[in-house]
């Protein structure tokens, strides 16, 4: 009969906090902040310059990669965040170190395994960045793969087709589709 009682306690207990608490408490993703459709314009043009190395990476292609993460170094420097609410700006200049730190990996990389490895910082950056300071004007779609560095990879896409840039020409195929960040209705 103790048992019992302490059970119910116990869900009882549980189900009064989760009503309790904010609607989207514990929820993988952040409220977006209210930033100007400028900065928005300038985070695009960060992952449109992202999804260049990232589809390099998925060919196989070493030397495509390490060309392309030049508009990407660009892009990252033209982040204003004086352009943000006070609040945010130190957030994004902490990200903006981690964007160009990954981004000088990949370009001063001496093999494609390295350069795939800073793409995965990259990308969970941008994918927070994304949500952050979004809709961007375009929907990405966030790709996992479990096999990718042994406890699974993520990376960011334009298109829900996969391309595995963790594996590219070995297992192109390797992953799927684990959440969509809609872009700006046209």
């Amino acid at each position: 009969m103790k048992n019992r009682f302490f059970v119910l306690s116990a869900l009882l207990g549980m189900a009064f906090l989760l009503v309790s608490l904010p609607k989207n408490a514990g929820a993988d993703s952040q409220d977006s902040t209210p930033v100007p459709e400028k900065f928005r314009a300038q985070i695009t043009s960060v992952v449109k310059s992202y999804l260049e190395v990232k589809d390099a990476l998925g060919h196989s292609d070493f030397e495509a990669a390490s060309e392309a993460v030049g508009a990407l170094e660009e892009s990252i420097n033209k982040l204003d965040a004086s352009l943000l609410p006070e609040a945010s700006r130190s957030d994004l200049k902490e990200r903006m170190k981690i964007l160009k730190e990954n981004a000088s990996g990949i370009k001063s990389a001496s093999d494609i395994k390295a350069q795939r490895e800073a793409l995965l910082v990259l990308s969970e950056q941008l994918g927070y960045l994304g949500k952050q300071y979004g809709p961007l004007s375009l929907t990405l779609y966030r790709q996992f793969c479990p096999m990718a560095f042994g406890e699974g990879g993520q990376w960011l896409s334009d298109s829900r087709e996969i391309l595995n840039p963790y594996y590219g020409a070995d297992m192109p195929k390797c992953g799927e589709v684990v959440e969509t960040i809609e872009g700006v209705k046209k």
